[in-house]
Formats: structure tokens, sequence, C-alpha cells
């Protein structure tokens, strides 16, 4: 599914969220922001994309995965995490801002030179992973009336 980034989150609601920006929802055949990113982003979304518990990212969770848009890359894993399951949803550094991006953003990253928009990056750099944080929850408050 392709939403340019910064577009406000619409994922199967009748109305965008308007707190809720789109990153990394790559399309077949779509241009994207290319470049480097400091590896300190990709260990840090690595950490968020594996937490769980109290401090857990993922929103949406299905039981199949998505596959890379870009080159159809299959059976993607950060640690015992499947990428492609889910969407990951950052705080932003503005109170009550959102990124919503799919879990296979740092597939992107890694593999793609994806290039994620500056203040996604530091929204991520900003993730406190020791402060309890549920984005099901989150979610579940936005999405009230939008269906």
């Amino acid at each position: 599914m392709y939403f340019p980034d910064m577009s406000f989150y619409s994922y199967f609601l009748l109305r965008p969220l308007g707190s809720v920006r789109n990153i990394g929802w790559l399309g077949r055949g779509q241009q994207y922001s290319r470049g480097r990113v400091s590896s300190g982003l990709l260990d840090k979304l690595k950490l968020i994309i594996m937490s769980e518990g109290a401090v857990d990212f993922h929103v949406n969770r299905v039981m199949s995965a998505h596959e890379c848009v870009v080159a159809g890359c299959r059976d993607l894993f950060v640690g015992d995490v499947g990428l492609g399951f889910s969407e990951i949803w950052i705080p932003g550094v503005e109170k009550g801002a959102y990124f919503a991006s799919p879990s296979l953003i740092l597939h992107y990253i890694e593999e793609h030179d994806y290039c994620p928009p500056q203040m996604y990056s530091e929204a991520v750099m900003a993730v406190d992973l020791e402060v309890g944080y549920k984005a099901q929850e989150v979610y579940v408050g936005l999405v009230a009336g939008h269906f």
C-alpha cells in the first residue's frame, strides 16, 4: 500500500488522522527518497521493532506478512520479529503527533537506501525505551469514529 511520506494516515479509514503522518509506505514502481542514515538510527529502530511488553510500538499485527514492494524480498526478520507483519507507530517530538510506518521500513532503509524525512529520524532518536508506551492503544483511541 503506497502513501506519500508525511501524508496524513488514512489506512482503511473514512477520514484521515490529522495527528498521524505516513512514513516509509513505499509502492512498487514509486520513486522514494534515497540516502544513507546513521547507524544510530538503524540501531534504535531495531530496538523499537523488537520491543514488547510495557513498551510496544506495533499496531495492527497480522497473521501473514506483506512482502517488500521494492524487490519482492520475503522472510525478513530483526531478531525473532518478522518484518511486514505490523505497523510501527513512533511518537513525534511534538506532543500528540505520531508517525506510522510499515515494520518493513527497517528493511527499506538497510537494503534499498530509503531515507526517511528528518522529522521521523529525530522522533525515532528521541524515543525513550524505558517509558511505557502501547501503540495499539494509541491507535484505537485515535481511529474511533473514523471507520
